[in-house]
């Protein structure tokens, strides 16, 4: 997220066609990557029977800023230069992401969350502990 706003910081700051190229392909090589990254923690936090809901908000989120970022550059560009559009995004997404960073892990037991089995077997986490194949949950 903080590449992608240093990219538009980047991209407002360019003049030129080498300058916009060069900022909106590494925009799209941070983004792309950054996709990976996001799977790798649902998939790490959620269990399966919860994970559904969370990669929907995921998607419908990634949609809604898709549908948001238009009308918003939109209006920055038409009350300022067309600059705007880019720079005040670009510093939102840097700023949003240094916000992240405390919270952000891996995995659950990086925060000090221990790995409960279900007795009943209802929900079922991707990496069970070793040599039991028994669903589980996360549980403080």
């Amino acid at each position: 997220m903080i590449l992608t706003g240093l990219a538009n910081v980047g991209l407002a700051l360019a003049s030129g066609f080498r300058g916009f190229g060069m900022t909106w392909a590494l925009n799209g090589l941070v983004q792309g990557v950054g996709a990976g990254a996001v799977a790798r923690v649902l998939t790490m936090w959620y269990t399966r029977k919860e994970r559904g809901f969370w990669w929907a908000f995921w998607s419908t989120s990634s949609n809604f800023g898709g549908f948001l970022a238009p009308l918003v550059c939109g209006f920055l560009v038409s009350n300022f230069q067309w600059q705007a559009g880019a720079l005040f995004p670009g510093i939102g997404a840097i700023v949003l992401g240094f916000l992240m960073i405390p919270w952000l892990r891996d995995e659950p037991e990086d925060l000090g969350y221990t790995i409960e089995h279900d007795p009943k077997g209802s929900s079922s986490n991707s990496r069970p502990a070793e040599g039991d194949e028994k669903d589980s949950y996360f549980k403080v």
